[in-house]
């Protein structure tokens, strides 16, 4: 199991030995973004992983397929990955069904078209 998606901020400071303040102080400094960010980013990458296994194995996501993905990938619920699918990409992730394909080993497990990723 993946556990930096499942951690809170709180949680991710903690481990580190530094108070929240600190961590996202460093954490913008490395990366330029918020920790929240990244632990929101490394859910989405999950399940996008998860979706794409899915469509290799020959079966393709459904809807009841959705709700263990999306504890399995840190989020609370279906709903919960669904707003965070249309907060990044503008689309629910049942869209992806027809927008998988299988990417090369240096890719993303994703391969989302440009128009979807917008000014966000």
């Amino acid at each position: 199991m993946h556990l930096l998606p499942m951690m809170s901020v709180h949680e991710l400071a903690q481990r580190a030995g530094l108070s929240e303040r600190q961590l996202n102080r460093r954490v913008i400094d490395a990366l330029g973004m918020s920790p929240k960010l990244v632990l929101r980013l490394a859910r989405l990458q999950l399940a996008l992983r998860q979706l794409r296994a899915l469509a290799r194995a020959g079966r393709p996501p459904s809807r009841e397929r959705f709700g263990p993905l999306a504890l399995r990938a840190g989020f609370a619920d279906t709903s919960h990955m669904a707003r965070e699918f249309r907060s990044f990409t503008g689309h629910p992730p049942e869209v992806l069904r027809e927008r998988l394909r299988v990417p090369s080993p240096n890719e993303w497990a994703y391969d989302l078209p440009e128009d979807w990723l917008g000014d966000r």
